[in-house]
């Protein structure tokens, strides 16, 4: 962790606190003008780009700056992701920006996690922010291991932390830990490039151990130190627990480490002896239960059978002896069979009206109704169907018990039903519309006329993390309001449904875990017979990941996506404002135009993805060589351009200074490029163009320095050429 402190600190105050970084943070977030705070936004990620770098060689896994506002601004390892509100998720951030003292800490968050440094930013005595520079659990784990060998470390992190701060496409990083459901671990499957190493298989097993102990898992919920004694092979591990917090004392998750452990006393173990005390007393309970379910069958079979006929006359009943005969049936049941008493006295009851096609025209000895009773003395069910005397067939609900009234082995059957032809329609129907519902991506949400929930989908519930036992009755902005929208433009929502009429729009909502998202909101007022509004159906939809694609395409239009070098569109904007600075300074700049020779070759050959990394190679050797001030583009192809600016007035000197950057160019491009699985060897021409004054148009110094390009391939390629009038 020294070593982390003195390495992050070194970086912050050697190449993030200085006067022209700051200045440009500064610039970037506080321009008046949107496209100036783009433009400098690239300059500042260009400026502290080759840090970032360094910094990944010694275990540096993220420099992240934010605004004093708590609002990510620029994450290195993910610049297309930014604006998002880390106050609730960055407890650390919100610490630094609010103190303005810098703090160390582990802490999970939005992307990953790992032990942070992080540094407030001043502008002119004024703070504008943070940066936090974030140390990789691999390089922890590696650390450790280096100051004592023998043990082994691991990591897991709380799950609900985890799920409530990460982003959507960042969850498949981590994955359930073996040691219990309310941790998680990191990258288990190594995919980052700095990913921890596997856990040998006596850790595994140790774990294995540990998640089906309740009593270490009901003591890593309290957020105390914990050190446990395991067996695994006839071996005994000493496992200790280290409770990772965070600035606010919460549990992050913890670091384990596990070693064999020797010469530990005996203890005594009364295990085995508690099982057997459990055992007998649930046994005791088993055969207690036993008495009670005999003493309440012999209860109800003792009930006069006379008694079970007066209940049942407000459905259908009948009685029959053993063989199905029927020896009493009440009028409802005639009336819904459609027969006559008479017709039914003495018939088989099986053969009568249970005797058809849903059942095979199943035999008396196979009806299921008579043979569950004759094993199991009762039977229920509402999927059973009788044959009326029409020929139709209907469900029936039949509810079915022996009625035993002496000591002989003889015994009766009473039966009731119920027609359920009417309600299995309105179950179907149901059921259908509930299907449909439930099923809907879209979230669906029916209130009363006042906003009360009645009812929500399960869309609803995976959108906003709350069940609807949990909402029921509630008003949605007691629970999903974000505040981020104005009184004006609930008053406008409201106006119109309350004037009958539908209304839609776009806010942003909030979830049980705190978190926001973006959503596509539609509420239909739903009138009575007499035209008053009766309820509201809300539809949800989920744009979360809509308005996240758009910030990317903001980013995209001025950055090329395979370099992250800024593009043509980019240059043309820094340009302009290059050639208006020539009206308050006096100075030289220069355009170099640079392609790869024979790059056609190459994907000719070995195909575009070997083009591409190329081109990757190539951006970052060009950005290790320019100076700070200076700029690089990608105009498209392999076609890229580098402005020299602040050259010297004397041009003799600007000359020279080009000449020393291009032959480092070409030097450093001549070095072999690792592409895959074979090492490249190319080369590159330069055609530089030096100016002093923005007399010239646009079109004519670009124009200058593509003749230059050209004259350099001309005298063989892997050179530069300076264009003369």
């Amino acid at each position: 962790m020294e070593k982390f402190r003195v390495i992050t600190t070194y970086i912050y105050d050697k190449e993030i606190n200085k006067n022209e970084v700051i200045e440009l943070f500064n610039k970037s977030i506080n321009s008046e003008k949107i496209d100036d705070r783009r433009y400098y936004k690239g300059l500042f990620y260009r400026n502290l780009y080759s840090v970032y770098d360094y910094a990944k060689k010694y275990g540096i896994r993220q420099i992240h700056f934010q605004t004093n506002d708590n609002k990510s601004f620029l994450r290195f390892h993910e610049p297309s992701k930014f604006g998002d509100d880390l106050s609730k998720t960055r407890e650390s951030i919100k610490y630094v920006n609010e103190k303005k003292l810098r703090i160390n800490t582990f802490e999970t968050g939005k992307l990953l996690s790992g032990f942070r440094n992080i540094f407030p930013l001043f502008y002119k005595d004024k703070h504008i922010g943070s940066v936090e520079i974030s140390l990789s659990l691999k390089l922890m784990i590696d650390s450790l291991e280096r100051l004592d060998n023998r043990k082994e470390y691991h990591f897991i992190l709380n799950r609900k932390f985890i799920e409530s701060k990460i982003f959507e496409q960042q969850k498949y990083l981590y994955t359930q830990s073996t040691i219990s459901s309310d941790f998680v671990k990191e990258d288990s499957n190594s995919i980052l490039e700095d990913s921890t190493k596997p856990l040998s298989n006596i850790a595994e097993k140790i774990n294995e151990k540990i998640a089906k102990n309740s009593k270490i898992q009901e003591l890593l919920k309290q957020n105390n130190f914990l050190s446990e004694i395991i067996k695994v092979n006839n071996k005994t591990y000493n496992v200790i627990f280290l409770p990772l917090e965070s600035i606010n004392n919460k549990l992050e998750g913890y670091l384990i480490s596990y070693f064999e452990a020797n010469n530990l006393p005996t203890l005594i173990n009364y295990f085995s002896l508690f099982v057997i005390i459990i055992l007998l007393g649930s046994f005791l309970v088993l055969v207690l239960l036993k008495i009670i379910k005999d003493k309440t069958e012999k209860l109800n079979k003792e009930r006069d059978w006379f008694f079970q006929i007066n209940n049942s006359l407000s459905e259908g009943l009948y009685v029959t002896d053993l063989n199905s005969k029927i020896i009493y049936i009440n009028p409802i049941a005639c009336k819904i069979l459609g027969y006559d008493e008479k017709e039914l006295l003495g018939k088989n009851a099986h053969y009568q009206f249970h005797h058809h096609e849903k059942n095979n025209y199943s035999q008396k000895e196979d009806c299921n109704i008579l043979n569950k009773i004759k094993i199991e003395k009762h039977f229920q069910s509402d999927e059973e169907y009788f044959r009326l005397k029409n020929g139709n067939l209907i469900p029936v609900e039949v509810s079915a018990q022996r009625l035993t009234y002496n000591k002989d082995k003889n015994y009766e059957i009473i039966t009731t039903f119920r027609d359920l032809t009417t309600k299995k329609e309105l179950e179907s129907k149901k059921n259908l519309l509930k299907t449909a519902l439930n099923f809907c991506s879209d979230s669906i949400v029916i209130t009363d006329k006042n906003a009360n929930i009645e009812w929500a989908n399960p869309a609803f519930e995976k959108l906003t993390g709350y069940k609807l036992e949990e909402i029921e009755g509630k008003k949605p902005k007691e629970f999903v309001k974000s505040g981020l929208q104005t009184q004006e433009f609930y008053e406008e929502l409201w106006s119109t449904i309350l004037s009958k009429k539908p209304w839609k729009g776009e806010l942003i909502n909030k979830r049980k875990d705190n978190s926001l998202y973006h959503e596509e909101l539609s509420i239909t007022p739903i009138l009575d017979i007499k035209n008053e509004i009766k309820h509201f159906i809300a539809v949800k939809q989920n744009i979360t990941d809509k308005k996240n694609k758009e910030k990317e395409v903001e980013y995209f239009a001025f950055y090329d996506y395979l370099t992250n070098l800024p593009n043509r569109r980019m240059f043309n904007e820094h340009f302009k404002k290059i050639l208006e600075s020539f009206e308050k300074e006096k100075k030289h700049i220069a355009i170099l135009f640079l392609d790869l020779d024979k790059f056609k070759l190459l994907n000719d050959s070995k195909g575009h993805d070997y083009g591409d990394e190329l081109l990757k190679q190539f951006s970052n050797r060009l950005l290790k060589i320019i100076r700070n001030i200076d700029f690089v583009a990608r105009l498209g192809g392999d076609e890229f351009v580098i402005i020299l600016d602040n050259l010297p007035t004397d041009y003799i000197e600007a000359k020279k200074i080009c000449e020393k950057i291009a032959n480092k160019i070409l030097n450093l491009i001549r070095e072999p490029f690792n592409l895959k699985d074979f090492e490249y060897l190319t080369s590159t021409s330069i055609g530089i163009y030096i100016l002093d004054s923005a007399l010239e148009n646009v079109e004519d110094i670009i124009k200058k320095s593509d003749i230059a390009l050209y004259e350099a391939k001309q005298r063989g390629r892997n050179t530069y050429y300076i264009f003369t009038e």
